[in-house]
């Protein structure tokens, strides 16, 4: 997983939101959802807005002491008894709009542990 600003700068005016797209890439392997956090406290900015960026994927969104949590999961096929499932190319997953509280400097990145299933993977 990669996280990226949709919008390539570094400066935005106090209170303007920012827009954050998280990629991903099954490698090859067929998964069954996606998880990511994004690390930013609660103090310091919120989430305004998300939308899914890949079809067939639905996501939540929770805002937590520390970081945004977004789970994707395929979209339910009532039509199908099969396990829906995703395939990952590199592809834009989610889009979550944060609009910052602060005046300082933040950074937005993705919490990640090898080996950890409480974080993005």
């Amino acid at each position: 997983m990669r996280l990226e600003l949709a919008e390539n700068r570094h400066v935005y005016a106090l209170g303007e939101p920012v827009e954050v797209i998280v990629y991903g890439d099954s490698h090859g392997e067929t998964i069954t959802g996606v998880d990511a956090v994004i690390k930013v406290l609660p103090s310091e900015s919120k989430v305004v807005s998300f939308e899914s960026l890949y079809a067939g994927m639905d996501i939540n969104v929770n805002q937590a002491a520390d970081g945004i949590y977004v789970t994707g999961v395929p979209t339910l096929d009532s039509t199908s008894s099969a396990p829906e499932t995703l395939q990952l190319k590199n592809e834009p997953l989610f889009s979550v709009i944060i609009k910052p509280f602060v005046t300082k400097p933040l950074s937005f990145q993705l919490a990640f542990s090898p080996d950890q299933t409480d974080d993005s993977n």
